[in-house]
């Protein structure tokens, strides 16, 4: 039949008021034909959709929603009298209503019964991202339908006219509505699972649902969905898997949003295989390897998608068994043309990367890598002319990117990179006028800069035209005074991180300048300044060593001035806590602190320490330096004012044969051995006292305790120890001192009591006069703790000068010494036989008895071996294993009182403390002991000496035999009350004082 009416537009709507108006504008030039009619079915509107389709056409009718998509479908078609149907939606307009309209005027027309024509799908906000599908619209009107109720398809007929000109923009997958996209998700999804009930292997339907969640942004859903489609489709023939090729793509996009790159990868090749045309598979297939780390493979790809991304839009390539296509868009291209861009930069080929980055539109990305494309190629001058090229916009991006990365280039290619940039007019060329000036003239080009530029309201790079004012600390004083406090501290950071170097300028200029109290101006600069370098200082190392605390005491004075400048400090205290700036506060209990100090006050001296330590973390460190010097300042009050009113004591009730001895055992606890020997000479009516200035976890008992562990200043040290050494010069006459040390830094105490007149005796115990050439000799099993050999011999030819007598406790260690001094002789170790003795509970165990080991320093004891021979008797009997570590010297004792065997060190060839403590309790030892050692030590010592080839062994040999433990045990504690009782060896002692000199 002979038609008059063309071609008829045929829409179904529903509350579309956003989207009619540009739908129907977009038709206008069609629709002025006089052969072309708009059908609208309005399914149940409550908005101005009706009122705005009626402006356009009389063709307006209404039919309440049943559900079905196709249905609707097909009553709008009912209406059309066109011999041509053209299929729109309101979220679509028609971008090229001319060209359409030429075709229906197009003679071979009558050849065809559907026409396909693009969609563009808008995904981006700015509708720069888009999917095209070929989608078919235009219908001959003999019968033509739709079916399916969610996404209707068309039941169209050949032959059919592919156009490639005439597009539809599809603004529906872009919706700003939350509330209308919510409700078409609901729809559509609960349409969509209500058909897979229906027909469960419906391939289509699935690849819906799984886009349908992906909008949604279920992804998780959407990937299951996309799954079993991509299942059910391998099952199929490969014409059937080249028809739903799409559905590869909808699956390995959902893989990859979820991480699944293996599995993507593989679906990619699958794809290809069938349809080696499909640019997304190919764009995904390069991201996959990108994502394996694969560069060569994700670069093979992604040349692959440039070549067909060419072919589609540029050379008219139309493939019609690809009916979507994601990335055929600019945006796409320009991804990957910047990626392989940064493939050949990675591979420096300069040349190809710049040859890939020009065909980018210019943005941010692209200008961050050109920067380095042409910085790394050297090609200086050609980066000026790209820096001149961009658009103003995009200028400042460049600058801040070529500062980042300027600083990988040496100090030659920087200069040549600063002359490249100094002809020009603005700002950044003066500041390279500063960088390529002469050391004489760039002084003077960084003050015109700074005269015609303020530092405070510009990027911080351009902190490096202060530089050259830091070799004139007036000009460079001047100019740092104009900027606020926090482009003052960012300043200074920057010139710091550009080079190492500025911090020695910089405590340079802050020695030499002299401020007066209220100079406001350059206290707070002086704080600025010495801040930053504080806290640089912190970030390298944490320790607080004198330089550090001399910059920090600078930074507290011109702190105080500050506030001191700006508060009334007669009220401060009132007010401190209320102010809102944490240094001014901290300043102020820096005050505080200071005036208790000076009254003599240390319990609210480290009271507001403690506050200004919560205030101000940042500076943490000196503040716990701080407190360490007042508590080592209190201690050494306290030890003075002890060792005062012990020796009045001392007088008042001391009489005998030995009332002349008053002895000071010092400066180091090993082994709780000062303290064991005092309280001998204590329990000997001899005047004794312990003074302890490296107290350890142990938690050893002491008379005086001078904590010097956490003080780094060699001046502090000597200034406290020293006003000890006076005070104790004046009541005792014999110093006993221990482990190489002595009162004063360096030894330097030894010369002034020998000159005093006072006996002096030198206890060495192990490590501190070790020397591996000698022990090696005697001992094969030795492990000796790395140290330097010639300065022990140092050390021991200094001490030989200043003392006559030297005592050890075995023939090994004198071994080391002997030589050296005048006289050496033999103490053995002492121990409380009072406290270390069995425990009354203690019963020992026939079966599953406890084996205890408490290395000190493993490596050294020989705790590896220990350890491999417990595993190995594990398997062969039942007994308890402890090993110690990190605990203090009572938790330790308390262990040990409960254990069957105890375990001492297998390498060094003599018993440590831990043997002798063990044996005083009453335990089987196990412990290494030489053959030359065994010539020295009582012939009935009992314990069994055993290596690390014979540890095992002698475990077992204590585990298999009950009684020999019990024997071991009574005999050990007879050994010790015989030869280690430490009233016993502090008699030996008293022969020693008395005798000497």
């Amino acid at each position: 039949m002979d038609k008059k009416i063309k071609l008829s537009i045929c829409m179904i709507v529903k509350d579309e008021e956003k989207n009619l108006d540009r739908c129907l504008v977009s038709l206008q030039p069609l629709m002025a034909r006089s052969d072309v009619e708009l059908v609208v079915v309005d399914t149940g509107s409550t908005d101005k959709t009706v009122e705005i389709a009626q402006r356009y056409t009389q063709k307006v009718y209404f039919h309440a929603w049943n559900g079905n998509f196709s249905e609707m479908r097909n009553i709008s078609i009912s209406y059309a009298t066109g011999e041509w149907l053209f299929i729109i939606d309101a979220d679509e307009e028609l971008q090229d209503p001319e060209k359409l309209s030429l075709l229906l005027d197009r003679p071979e027309l009558f050849q065809f019964n559907t026409i396909v024509i693009k969609v563009k799908n808008f995904i981006s906000s700015d509708y720069s991202i888009f999917i095209v599908n070929k989608s078919e619209r235009l219908f001959r009107n003999d019968g033509f339908c739709y079916q399916g109720s969610v996404h209707n398809q068309p039941q169209f007929q050949g032959p059919i006219l592919s156009i490639t000109d005439v597009f539809l923009n599809h603004y529906g997958y872009n919706s700003e509505d939350a509330e209308l996209m919510e409700k078409k998700f609901q729809r559509t999804s609960t349409l969509l699972i209500n058909e897979l009930k229906k027909d469960p292997q419906n391939i289509y339907y699935h690849f819906q649902l799984c886009r349908t969640y992906s909008m949604h942004d279920d992804l998780q859903k959407a990937y299951d969905q996309g799954k079993v489609a991509y299942s059910l489709l391998k099952e199929k023939d490969t014409n059937t898997q080249a028809k739903y090729i799409y559905v590869f793509n909808e699956f390995v996009r959902m893989a990859c949003l979820l991480g699944k790159y293996e599995e993507a990868r593989e679906v990619c090749y699958e794809g290809l295989n069938i349809n080696e045309n499909y640019i997304d598979l190919q764009y995904y297939l390069g991201y996959c390897h990108e994502k394996l780390r694969d560069e060569e493979a994700a670069y093979e790809s992604r040349t692959k998608f440039l070549q067909l991304h060419k072919k589609f839009t540029e050379d008219g390539f139309e493939d019609n068994g690809l009916i979507e296509l994601y990335k055929l868009d600019d945006n796409s291209k320009y991804e990957i043309l910047f990626k392989i861009a940064h493939f050949h930069y990675n591979q420096k080929d300069y040349v190809k990367a710049e040859e890939h980055l020009q065909k980018v539109i210019d943005n941010e990305a692209k200008i961050r890598l050109y920067t380095k494309v042409l910085l790394d190629g050297k090609q200086f001058t050609r980066l000026r002319e790209y820096y001149d090229s961009l658009p103003e916009e995009f200028k400042n991006r460049f600058i801040t990117d070529l500062e980042t990365h300027r600083k990988t280039l040496d100090k030659e290619e920087q200069i040549q990179l600063s002359l490249a940039f100094k002809e020009g007019e603005g700002r950044y060329y003066q500041f390279n006028n500063v960088r390529a000036a002469s050391t004489d003239k760039a002084w003077v080009e960084a003050k015109a800069f700074l005269a015609k530029y303020d530092m405070n309201e510009i990027p911080l790079f351009y902190a490096e035209v202060f530089e050259p004012l830091m070799q004139n600390s007036t000009t460079f004083w001047q100019e740092v005074k104009k900027l606020k406090s926090t482009t003052v501290r960012k300043v200074i950071k920057e010139l710091i991180d550009l080079n190492v170097e500025s911090k020695v300028a910089l405590r340079k200029l802050l020695s030499e300048v002299k401020l007066r109290q209220d100079d406001y101006q350059g206290n707070r600069i002086y704080i600025c300044v010495s801040y930053v370098l504080l806290i640089v200082a912190l970030e390298d190392d944490t320790e607080v060593r004198p330089d550090k605390d001399q910059l920090f005491s600078g930074y507290i004075e011109h702190g105080l001035n500050c506030i001191q400048f700006y508060y009334q400090m007669d009220r401060i205290r009132l007010i401190y806590k209320t102010l809102e700036n944490e240094e001014e506060q901290f300043f102020i209990l820096m005050y505080l602190y200071k005036q208790a100090i000076e009254t003599n006050n240390m319990k609210v001296a480290i009271k507001y320490i403690s506050e200004a330590t919560s205030v101000y973390p940042v500076m943490s460190p000196f503040l716990k330096y701080k407190t360490n010097l007042l508590n080592v300042r209190v201690q050494k009050e306290g030890i003075i004012h002890s060792i005062e009113v012990d020796a009045e004591k001392h007088d008042f009730v001391n009489s005998g044969s030995l009332a002349s001895l008053s002895v000071l055992h010092g400066t180091m606890e090993i082994a709780n051995q000062m303290n064991h020997l005092v309280t001998g000479l204590k329990n000997n009516n001899v005047y004794a006292r312990s003074l302890n200035f490296s107290p350890s976890y142990l938690g050893y008992q002491c008379d005086y305790t001078l904590d010097l562990s956490k003080i780094n200043d060699t001046e502090e040290i000597q200034k406290n120890t020293l006003e000890i050494l006076r005070k104790s010069v004046q009541h005792f006459n014999v110093f006993h001192f221990h482990f190489g040390t002595s009162m004063l830094p360096n030894l330097s105490d030894l010369p002034l009591l020998k000159q005093a007149g006072k006996k002096v005796f030198m206890h060495h115990w192990g490590s501190d006069v070790r020397m591996k050439s000698i022990a090696t000799k005697l001992n094969p099993f030795i492990k000796v703790k790395d140290q330097d050999e010639e300065q022990i011999k140092r050390q021991l030819s200094y001490l030989g000068q200043h003392i006559d007598h030297c005592i050890v406790a075995d023939a090994e260690l004198y071994e080391y010494v002997k030589g050296y001094y005048k006289k050496v002789s033999f103490i053995r170790q002492a121990i409380d036989t009072t406290v270390y003795r069995p425990a009354e509970e203690y019963e020992p165990r026939k079966n599953k008895p406890t084996i205890v080991h408490a290395p000190t320093s493993p490596e050294y004891k020989g705790t590896k071996y220990i350890m491999q021979a417990i595993e190995n008797l594990k398997s062969k009997y039942d007994f308890n294993f402890t090993l110690i570590q990190n605990t203090s010297h009572e938790e330790a004792k308390k262990i040990y009182q409960d254990a069957d065997i105890i375990l001492d060190q297998i390498l060094g060839g003599s018993h440590g403390l831990l043997s002798l403590e063990a044996m005083a309790m009453g335990k089987p030892v196990i412990c290494y002991i030489a053959d030359f050692m065994k010539e020295f030590y009582p012939k009935e010592l009992p314990i069994i000496s055993a290596n690390p080839e014979t540890i095992t062994e002698k475990i077992e040999m204590l585990l298999k035999d009950f009684e020999l433990r019990k024997e071991l045990g009574m005999s050990g504690r007879k050994y010790v009350e015989t030869y280690h009782d430490l009233n016993k060896v502090s008699a030996e002692l008293i022969d020693l004082y008395l005798n000497e000199g």
